[in-house]
């Protein structure tokens, strides 16, 4: 009895599937998958294109012709179609490509992109095959980032049982003898301990707080009241430092938020920037209320003109659990618990990819037509 061979397109997509086994992470099979593309014609350029199902980013990832993976990380709207749109004009290279949307059930995956000058005819089956290995790396990173949330959460809770008890008899111990200390050494060194016993039960609480945050308590607010009073807290030290704030800032910006819990974005992004400026550095703070894509939303900048972060450091500032980072900006839980904060509101935080003298963040939730 007579077997039937397989078709040209399926050896095609059965290679796509072999070339991409085995794969480490969720970045390596999106390579692999970019990399068997290569394969299959003469390309300028190839790239994959989709969103973050955890941070509502934009990502994409491209190889040239040696075959050298990038990626590029960038704020982006809640429609599918914006991912393209919001590509940063700086990624001449991705604009250029022709994208074709990748589709697994009639579910947007993303796009893949590949030279306009191509006149290689894609499959249906092989762009199936490619919206199937995409939505893998994507849930691959969504597994990996929750079964991370769970570990840090049961981590808090039991340091927090473990260690906040024996924190509390140094932290009394130690308030008992700076009372009766006159040396000023001696009494400089109590206080460091002191100081110190609250940073490590701030840490646990921090810890806790990114895992399992609290839901916000929604009321209307107007932004930009809230961004002037929290930043006014600050006014001593722009004073004492000569650092100049400037900005625009429309005079009513509506957004259901918890007021409590967006103050505390507001101070450590602010407190972030000063950190990371000199004496007579400069910082903008923009609260704007525009339309994208017919939905209002709230927009609130803040650029310095301080200290930038690393290539590494600027893609992994919001993650908790990079351990790569060094002492100074970015360091410990403060962006991480912003980040959170901000999903929390349905809205976004993102570092601005565009390399440039200034350090840029951009928060971006729902607003309320005016």
């Amino acid at each position: 009895m007579q077997q039937n061979q397989p078709t040209s397109e399926s050896s095609t997509v059965l290679n796509l599937l072999e070339s991409t086994l085995p794969f480490n992470n969720a970045n390596d099979l999106r390579v692999k998958i970019l990399n068997a593309w290569m394969s299959f014609g003469a390309h300028s350029c190839y790239a994959l294109l989709w969103r973050n199902p955890f941070t509502a980013t934009g990502e994409a990832l491209f190889v040239d012709e040696t075959g050298n993976p990038d990626e590029i990380v960038f704020p982006t709207g809640s429609e599918e179609s914006s991912l393209i749109a919001s590509l940063p004009e700086s990624s001449r290279l991705l604009k250029e490509l022709n994208w074709t949307p990748l589709e697994v059930e009639t579910k947007s995956i993303g796009f893949l992109g590949l030279s306009k000058s191509s006149s290689q005819t894609v499959s249906p089956e092989l762009l199936s095959a490619t919206a199937r290995l995409l939505a893998v790396s994507q849930c691959w990173d969504d597994s990996l980032i929750e079964a991370r949330l769970h570990s840090l959460a049961e981590y808090a809770a039991a340091a927090g049982h473990e260690i906040n008890n024996p924190l509390a008899a140094i932290k009394g111990r130690t308030e008992q003898l700076i009372k009766g200390e006159s040396h000023p050494e001696r009494l400089q060194w109590l206080q460091t301990i002191g100081a110190q016993t609250i940073r490590i039960r701030d840490m646990i609480g921090d810890s806790m707080l990114f895992a399992r945050p609290p839901a916000p308590q929604l009321e209307r607010v107007n932004l930009t009241e809230l961004v002037e009073s929290t930043i006014s807290h600050f006014s001593d030290e722009f004073t004492r430092r000569k650092i100049s704030l400037w900005g625009n800032r429309h005079k009513n910006v509506p957004v259901d938020a918890d007021p409590l819990q967006l103050k505390q974005v507001i101070a450590e992004l602010t407190r972030n920037s000063l950190n990371a400026m000199e004496d007579s550095g400069k910082l903008i703070v923009d609260c704007l209320h525009e339309v994208i894509e017919d939905r209002p939303v709230a927009i609130l900048r803040m650029i310095d003109d301080g200290a930038g972060f690393s290539e590494s450091e600027r893609r992994f500032c919001f993650d908790p659990f990079y351990s790569g980072r060094q002492a100074g900006r970015g360091l410990g839980f403060g962006l991480s618990k912003a980040w959170r904060v901000i999903q929390m509101h349905h809205g976004q935080l993102t570092l601005s990819n565009e390399k440039t003298d200034a350090t840029e963040f951009v928060i971006s939730l729902p607003s309320i037509s005016e």
